[in-house]
């Protein structure tokens, strides 16, 4: 394993931790303040519950790391960046990629899926995206969650996957898809402590669209290496979030 590679991926992830976990703490907070029965043991102090938290995800970023540092090379996906990533033309694809991917992704939000949630949900999910910032979306988001997902658990699937499946692409795709589904379903915790309903609507927006963009990191990640998923999640928050200042506490138009 490839302990130099393990520990910069963790301290990579550091950033992204320390700006987005206050932010999600505070969104806890905030939100059993508001419930009319008080929980039955007081919480933890604001910096105990960060410091923790900090902590916790510092280990499973490591874990993930590691993970992918020993499971990676059996598969075939254990590059940071490859050659192709590496020349202008590749680049560029893997850029255009991302793009043409979050557009499409933008399109489905604000066409399809945002005229269809309740304004509770809609006030709540893009008021946590409002008050998460720009940076913690590409830190956390763009670095945090791409070597968790990809660097980390894709690899471990596929490598479970050959047992049954063998090698080749369909296996690759399906694990791709089912840590795309578990990457959509890990959103749900933040998303419902702020407020939004489980509604049908917000379940399957959820996993349309989250599944939907870790199938295009996935890809980004086999073809180009990690640097090429983290730039391609980072892409997709940098388009959103204009959007998402532009139309937060706007009502959605009628589906």
């Amino acid at each position: 394993m490839n302990w130099t590679t393990v520990a910069t991926l963790t301290a990579a992830c550091l950033p992204g931790i320390l700006i987005a976990t206050p932010a999600i703490i505070d969104t806890v907070l905030r939100r059993a303040r508001q419930q009319p029965t008080p929980p039955a043991r007081p919480l933890p102090p604001r910096r105990v519950l960060i410091a923790a938290s900090m902590a916790q995800t510092t280990l499973l970023a490591a874990g993930a790391a590691a993970l992918g540092a020993a499971f990676g090379p059996r598969v075939g996906l254990a590059q940071l960046s490859t050659d192709a990533f590496q020349t202008p033309a590749g680049a560029l694809t893997a850029l255009s990629a991302a793009v043409l991917g979050s557009a499409a992704m933008l399109a489905a939000y604000y066409g399809v899926f945002r005229p269809r949630l309740d304004p509770q949900t809609l006030a709540a999910s893009e008021g946590l995206r409002q008050e998460a910032g720009l940076a913690s979306r590409v830190l956390y988001g763009g670095v945090v969650e791409e070597v968790l997902m990809r660097w980390g658990l894709l690899p471990l699937a596929v490598w479970l996957l050959t047992f049954p499946l063998g090698a080749g692409a369909a296996t690759f795709w399906t694990a791709n898809l089912l840590t795309g589904l578990l990457f959509a379903a890990l959103h749900w915790p933040a998303y419902l402590s702020a407020g939004c309903r489980p509604t049908p609507a917000f379940f399957t927006a959820s996993v349309v669209l989250n599944t939907a963009l870790a199938l295009l990191y996935g890809w980004l990640f086999l073809q180009y290496g990690l640097l090429a998923a983290v730039l391609g999640h980072a892409v997709t928050h940098l388009m959103w979030s204009p959007l998402d200042r532009r139309m937060w506490r706007r009502p959605a138009l009628p589906a």
